[in-house]
């Protein structure tokens, strides 16, 4: 027996809806585990990494433990009013070519 193109598409569509519902399934387990984290991260990650600044601790040390970057280290430490330097002028590009 031969397959009419309705079959061979309703089989594309199963495909893609399986496809599709296992994408949903990871992506929100994704979204709740980046929730949790973020949470986490609010609620006990910078709290201590603040502490650790107001403590005299080298920032270079408080990021690496903590494993975030300097950006958010600076956003939050400039936050809580703790000083920080001033951003470097970025380096022109078009010199010395």
């Amino acid at each position: 027996m031969t397959e009419i193109p309705e079959e061979a598409e309703a089989k594309a569509l199963h495909l893609q809806a399986a496809a599709l519902r296992r994408v949903r399934n990871v992506g929100q387990a994704r979204a709740e585990l980046l929730g949790q984290a973020e949470e986490m991260l609010l609620k006990e990650v910078k709290p201590a990494v603040l502490a650790a600044a107001r403590a005299g601790a080298d920032r270079s040390r408080i990021r690496a433990e903590a494993h975030i970057g300097p950006r958010l280290l600076y956003k939050w430490l400039e936050e809580e009013g703790i000083p920080v330097r001033a951003k470097r002028p970025a380096k022109d590009r078009t010199k010395g070519e």
